[in-house]
């Protein structure tokens, strides 16, 4: 799993198999803010659903945090999951 220094994650072979989760937002037609969010994600060069899961996630950056150390893993899943990075699989 290790090579040239760089560990690297699982490869997914099945991706039709993969569940993700939606979550869909519904703007009135005469709302600007869809516009700005384009804009923005424009001067970021991302998309706009990447800028909508920054702005989540630094919303929740302080719920249900932990102050003590990260404790090791035996892999990076395990260590992700042991985190609260990750979900069981």
């Amino acid at each position: 799993m290790l090579e040239k220094g760089v560990l690297r994650l699982p490869e997914i072979r099945n991706l039709k198999a993969v569940c993700m989760p939606t979550i869909k937002l519904r703007f009135h037609e005469r709302d600007t803010l869809p516009d700005a969010l384009e804009r923005r994600a424009n001067e970021l060069d991302i998309t706009v659903e990447q800028l909508v899961k920054r702005f989540i996630c630094t919303g929740m950056e302080d719920y249900e945090t932990e102050d003590g150390p990260a404790e090791p893993g035996e892999s990076l899943d395990d260590f992700l999951v042991k985190n609260g990075a990750l979900k069981e699989k």
